[in-house]
């Protein structure tokens, strides 16, 4: 009996100790904080961190304007996001055949973008596709004028230093068949600029005939010869005011004026054409204040003068000294070596004599 009131005891007591056991359990298991649940939907519908909107990428005060360019124009495909760049912008010259000029549109911005990467790319110029989208990072007013520019003129890139933020002079540069690439001559400030200390600038009407077929450009040479028409005129003795009288000689006479004046520029040099060979109707020379002044009273003193430029070799600076001549000798082949005054009562009369 003893042994079997053992068992039951024996029992008992690991009945008790796996209850025990089991409550222990499920207080540890309870005293756990819950994670709670997450809709599906929600976490499905959860913005990654890195996904940012473009438009926030873009500074304050700044906008991005995409160009379209080529394998030439676009450094070779060699420019990447973060690179810097000139902008360029070659269009045409009107009035020029087989002529265009270049000019730097925007300096010095960034590129915020490139169509795709590097491999993208590439295997784009292995399919053939030449034009791939650059997009930069501008101010409004620069984007305005690219926008205008790229409406009309093919657009290229210069790539420069990132350190490189020192502003550049850059003058636009016209390229044709006969010259090549030269300069335009453009004032930087304004037109007195182009004017020597102690010169002075003056406007004369020429003609298609002057010069080398009236294509007069600036920096060329001439020399400036006046032709007016000289007559005499015999007034009987009376020589108060509206007192009349009869034209006793009429002569034509060319007389060089100036020489080795300087073309400071012509009507095309103000206009954005790089025409220059072609005939210009008006001539601005650089000249001594004292020269100016004889080029003002030729040209006002009578409306039948006529100023005519003589193109000359730019490295001629020998001044000769010329007479002038008479249409009437030179018609004639006489020249006049006398002359005498006949009066007949009142009136006098000038006879020349001729050899």
């Amino acid at each position: 009996m003893r042994g079997v009131r053992g068992l039951v005891v024996l029992g008992i007591a690991l009945l008790l100790g796996l209850v025990a056991a089991k409550a222990v359990l499920v207080y540890l298991d309870g005293s756990k904080p819950q994670k709670a649940a997450q809709p599906v939907a929600a976490a499905r519908h959860e913005t990654p961190a890195d996904d940012v909107a473009f438009t926030d990428s873009i500074p304050a005060g700044m906008r991005a304007v995409s160009i379209k360019v080529d394998e030439v124009t676009g450094v070779s495909r060699k420019v990447q996001k973060g690179d810097w760049v000139d902008v360029l912008a070659t269009t045409s010259l009107p009035g020029a055949q087989d002529a265009g000029v270049a000019r730097v549109v925007l300096e010095r911005v960034r590129v915020m973008d490139v169509t795709g990467d590097k491999s993208e790319r590439t295997q784009s110029k292995i399919k053939g596709n030449r034009d791939w989208i650059v997009t930069l990072l501008v101010t409004p007013e620069q984007g305005a004028s690219l926008v205008a520019a790229a409406s009309l003129a093919k657009i290229s890139l210069l790539a420069r230093h990132g350190g490189d933020s020192d502003p550049q002079s850059f003058r636009e540069v016209a390229f044709s068949q006969e010259k090549g690439a030269v300069p335009l001559h453009r004032p930087e400030n304004n037109m007195g600029d182009w004017i020597r200390p102690g010169m002075r600038a003056v406007t004369v009407a020429v003609q298609d005939t002057d010069g080398i077929c009236g294509a007069l450009r600036r920096g060329d040479r001439v020399d400036v010869i006046v032709t007016c028409p000289i007559s005499k005129f015999a007034s009987g003795g009376d020589v108060s005011a509206g007192a009349q009288g009869v034209v006793t000689e009429f002569a034509m006479r060319s007389v060089t004026l100036l020489q080795n004046v300087e073309v400071m520029a012509n009507e095309r040099s103000l206009e954005v054409s790089a025409g220059e060979n072609q005939p210009v109707s008006r001539v601005t020379i650089q000249v001594t204040p004292q020269e100016a002044e004889k080029l003002a009273v030729v040209m006002d003193a009578t409306g039948k003068s006529l100023l005519r430029l003589a193109a000359r070799n730019s490295r001629d600076t020998e001044r000769v000294g010329t007479p002038g001549q008479n249409l009437a000798e030179l018609l004639t082949m006489k020249r006049e070596y006398s002359r005498i005054e006949v009066y007949k009562g009142t009136k006098a009369q000038v006879k020349p004599f001729f050899h």
